[in-house]
């Protein structure tokens, strides 16, 4: 893998960058327009623009020219942008002004999609995997875990479990340090697991494909629609999919205890020496 990587393209405008930026010079007809799509952008995917206009209480001839005033050649091009949006994962666009909220289902609801979730997550997985990953984690020379934005909780979960274990477990990022102070010591022997659940920030590939670049192996941990593969050696794709406009993590932290779980048997005695050492700093020092 080369060294040297090609300047990423500028991401371009977003429907709400482009809507807020001009809204100041809409009339009134169209900031309706836009008051309807900025408070639930999403729904604009199902729409037309003869829907869209009659929501509005206005007319297909003004919605013609919101569009060309935000920036888009006709409805269709808006329609596709906002769809793009929405597969990306933002919760803005899962939002729903019809969400059914009946009393006494929502419950049952989230139930029956946190386990159908877990199922097909561990439908993807064998012992035999497990037990590979395992073995990985424990034979690494460092452990590197990383995980930005919503993955930087279940990545600082699983670096605080891999701590009672072994030694040479470090979280990425660290607060204040930049990604050069932080790759200098990734080499060749080491492990990176990687926890990137959708909308995944542009630093996210750089730093993986350095880290192999210096020598590491990867375990990506990522949702359903991870596409990219960075290289991986192993990837284990959780089903995170939701009935709300936040992504439900339950098979992520699911896998991560499949993973603890073996690992602790996997370490042996080592590993158990290493928490008895732990409780008996604990005692000493009378933290808990």
């Amino acid at each position: 893998m080369s060294g040297k990587r090609s300047n990423a393209a500028a991401p371009k405008p977003t429907l709400m960058t482009r809507i807020r930026e001009r809204y100041s010079s809409l009339r009134p007809a169209e900031r309706r327009i836009a008051d309807l799509i900025l408070n639930f952008p999403g729904e604009i995917t199902g729409y037309t623009a003869s829907e869209l206009a009659r929501m509005a209480e206005t007319s297909n001839a003004a919605v013609s020219r919101f569009v060309q005033r935000v920036g888009f050649e006709n409805f269709e091009e808006m329609r596709i942008l906002a769809r793009e949006t929405k597969l990306a994962g933002s919760p803005l666009f899962q939002m729903n002004q019809k969400a059914d909220h009946v009393a006494g289902g929502t419950l049952a609801r989230h139930l029956e999609t946190t386990i159908a979730a877990m199922q097909y997550t561990a439908a993807s997985l064998s012992d035999e995997q497990l037990e590979e990953l395992a073995a990985a984690i424990v034979g690494a020379r460092r452990l590197w875990v990383v995980g930005y934005r919503h993955s930087h909780f279940l990545a600082a979960y699983f670096h605080w479990q891999m701590m009672h274990l072994r030694a040479d477990v470090h979280l990425l990022p660290e607060r204040g340090m930049t990604l050069g102070e932080a790759l200098a010591d990734i080499g060749p022997g080491d492990l990176v697991v990687s926890f990137a659940m959708r909308r995944r920030p542009r630093m996210l590939e750089p730093l993986l494909a350095t880290a192999q670049e210096q020598g590491a192996r990867l375990l990506m941990i990522a949702d359903l629609g991870f596409a990219e593969d960075f290289g991986a050696t192993w990837t284990v794709r959780c089903d995170t999919r939701q009935i709300g406009p936040v992504d439900n993590h339950a098979a992520v932290l699911f896998v991560c205890q499949l993973l603890i779980d073996r690992t602790i048997a996997k370490s042996g005695q080592k590993g158990r020496d290493r928490y008895a050492r732990i409780d008996d700093l604990h005692e000493r020092l009378e933290e808990l």
